[in-house]
């Protein structure tokens, strides 16, 4: 790296694998909740605001760190969300 790149954020590594709360097949299969990051989606599990799945994206797009779609994990949410037992926000 030199004195004029900025500093690239890590990776972070996502599991290919559905964790524990997706594999479960109590949840409401239909919903899937984007977020951020996992401490985002314990927030909500805390709250008990959800009973679908998740989605954890692996941080934020931006252009200026260098951050792009390809370093998040929205190749496989679009996959997930073409699923049709999945409901759009529109069909509620």
């Amino acid at each position: 790296m030199t004195a004029s790149s900025p500093a690239r954020p890590a990776a972070i590594s996502i599991p290919s694998s559905p964790c524990t709360l997706c594999r479960d097949q109590r949840r409401d299969r239909s919903l899937i909740c984007v977020v951020e990051e996992v401490g985002d989606l314990w927030a909500l599990e805390r709250a008990h605001v959800l009973n679908g799945l998740y989605h954890v994206l692996g941080g934020t797009l931006s252009p200026l760190d260098g951050v792009g779609p390809e370093d998040l994990s929205i190749a496989k949410l679009i996959e997930r969300a073409g699923d049709p037992q999945v409901k759009s926000c529109c069909s509620r």
